[in-house]
């Protein structure tokens, strides 16, 4: 039999910490919440058990619950602003109107483009133009699941389908269903899981893992992919079929670096974006900066410049962003001006001297390492001890062919 204090503390976990907290409902099967707490103490018994006490915390759970899903809408919200596309260059403007022409219909579409270039906020755009913009979009990351977990998320599953699978599970599909559901990153998507696409596409109907009935369900599909499916179908790991049943209206996004006439309009929308979510006033970046963030390569395309533009806010100690508040990377952009400027003046002296001569020992540093690895970058840039994207900036400064590095080599005895 447990003590006192042992049935003092097994009450106080069921928050009875009075003898007025002490209901006797027996919710619990026992007379007594003294009772309950002796057959806790014993193993007979779980604090769970008591019925109010339950009550309460799930009463807890959904408040928190609601208070989460509250504050992720309002997260999703700010990210995608309504699904605004920003630039007014050709290209952007391009892929505006094909979103208005496709989205009213219920046509498969497929967005290509490399990674972080927006195809999701494409997807929204084009569910929100639709005519199921009132019912749900779902996306789902075809690279972040398991073969068998991804067909579990997308078509559900019956309980004992697979180890774990304690309860049977709707899918995304059923989720969707009247709606649109987004596959994010397809061409990555296994054999198995693209044969179950291809039934969805072709007849409307799913079979859950370990089931037996297929389900009627009508849900739109966009699909979406940063590979080349068209070199996966001659090597195999893309299935020609399902190729052409998504590929019924393609979309193609451009790289960031070539449309960077949209920097500025994207630097603004990103700045402005930043400074509400970090509760900071800060909406002007410096011509220098804007500068340098124009003559950037944008390897990360947009969710690059989101990213920086962000970090920036952060380290910003006044209202405007300086190039002191970018990565060192886009520094090297500005002393490339400045040397142009400098050496389109004719100036004379110290400096520019200095400058030739460091040009002229960089230049010849480069063409041992490209000598040395017969005109191979990715081997000249680990010789180098830097980044390949680096070594790469310094050949095209230096205006330097790595070819004819590599037949120099090869004509040599």
């Amino acid at each position: 039999m447990p003590g006192g204090h042992a049935i003092k503390s097994i009450l106080q976990e069921t928050d009875k910490h009075t003898a007025q907290d002490e209901l006797n409902c027996g919710g619990c099967g026992y007379s007594t919440c003294r009772k309950h707490a002796v057959a806790v103490y014993q193993g007979l018994a779980e604090t769970r058990m008591c019925l109010p006490y339950s009550l309460k915390r799930f009463e807890q759970d959904r408040s928190t619950l609601e208070q989460k899903y509250d504050l992720a809408q309002r997260a999703l919200a700010q990210e995608y602003e309504g699904c605004t596309m920003i630039g007014d260059d050709p290209r952007t403007r391009g892929i505006l109107q094909l979103i208005q022409q496709v989205g009213p219909t219920p046509t498969t579409t497929l967005i290509r483009g490399e990674s972080g270039t927006g195809k999701e906020l494409t997807a929204r755009a084009i569910h929100q133009a639709s005519l199921r913009s009132d019912k749900s979009l779902v996306t789902v990351n075809c690279t972040t699941l398991s073969d068998i977990r991804l067909e579990s998320e997308l078509f559900g599953h019956k309980k004992g389908a697979f180890n774990g699978a304690t309860t049977d599970r709707k899918g995304l599909f059923e989720a969707a269903n009247g709606g649109t559901i987004f596959l994010d990153e397809i061409g990555d998507t296994s054999a198995k899981v693209q044969a179950d696409l291809l039934q969805v596409l072709d007849t409307g109907e799913l079979t859950p893992l370990g089931g037996h009935s297929s389900i009627k369900v009508d849900v739109r599909i966009i699909a979406a992919t940063n590979k080349a499916l068209e070199d996966g179908i001659e090597e195999g790991w893309f299935r020609e079929d399902l190729f052409y049943r998504i590929n019924v209206f393609t979309i193609t996004l451009p790289p960031l670096r070539n449309r960077l006439h949209s920097i500025p309009q994207l630097v603004k929308h990103f700045l402005n974006q930043s400074a509400r979510k970090l509760n900071k006033n800060i909406h002007r970046i410096d011509d220098l900066a804007l500068e340098a963030l124009s003559r950037y390569h944008w390897p990360g395309n947009i969710r690059e410049l989101q990213n920086i533009i962000e970090r920036a806010v952060v380290l910003s100690p006044d209202q405007t962003i300086r190039l002191q508040q970018l990565p060192v990377i886009f520094a090297e952009f500005v002393q490339q001006k400045q040397s142009e400027t400098f050496h389109k003046q004719g100036s004379t002296g110290l400096r520019q001297m200095r400058d030739n001569q460091l040009n002229q020992v960089e230049t010849d540093l480069l063409c041992e390492f490209l000598n040395k690895s017969n005109g191979n970058v990715t081997a000249a840039a680990r010789l180098a001890n830097i980044p390949r994207r680096t070594f790469y900036r310094m050949l095209k400064r230096h205006q330097l062919d790595p070819l004819s590095f590599r037949k120099q080599k090869n004509r040599q005895p």
